[in-house]
């Protein structure tokens, strides 16, 4: 199912659950926040979803319409999972900016930048927490086929849908 273009524009949380929820400051730009959730969205979340389940829940977000089983998924599930990956990739987004003069670091009177390095590691231990949200995620998917029958392992490889993550863990460790 493709993406539908009037549902493209709607975020899984708000500007006032992230800053609540989050790491992020509560003065940080919605302007550079709203395209980081976007992205986020779509790389990271979809994936976990399937195509299906996150255009139907995009429909449902955007007419007040989601059940009450959905609203859970959001709220336990889903938040917590954007939360950190939108964490992950702001850090880098709220140290660094983009001018017409180049790519810069932000920086004020009473404020160092942390060195790169460090916001690697940052990023780092909040993409390992976001993967462990969203392998709750999908577990809960599977346990729950019947809740959400948009939610789909299995898509025809000709339509371009995404189907859903069998594990929201980017890197397997073979110890054996």
């Amino acid at each position: 199912m493709p993406l539908d273009h009037n549902s493209y524009k709607v975020l899984f949380i708000d500007e006032v659950t992230i800053k609540r929820e989050s790491l992020i400051d509560g003065n940080a730009d919605m302007s550079t926040l709203a395209p980081t959730i976007r992205t986020c969205q779509e790389l990271q979340l979809q994936s976990l979803l399937s195509t299906a389940l996150y255009v139907d829940l995009q429909t449902k977000i955007k007419s007040n319409n989601l059940s009450e089983d959905e609203t859970y998924l959001l709220d336990v599930y889903i938040r917590p999972t954007l939360i950190w990956y939108v964490t992950a990739e702001y850090y880098l987004l709220s140290t660094f900016r983009q001018k017409n003069t180049g790519v810069g670091r932000q920086a004020s009177d009473d404020f160092n930048p942390a060195e790169l390095s460090e916001i690697q590691y940052l990023k780092q231990s909040a993409e390992n927490k976001a993967e462990w949200y969203g392998q709750r995620l999908v577990e809960y998917l599977k346990a729950n086929k019947t809740k959400f029958p948009a939610y789909k392992t299995d898509c025809d490889a000709e339509a371009a849908d995404i189907p859903g993550a069998k594990t929201a863990f980017k890197h397997i460790v073979y110890l054996g």
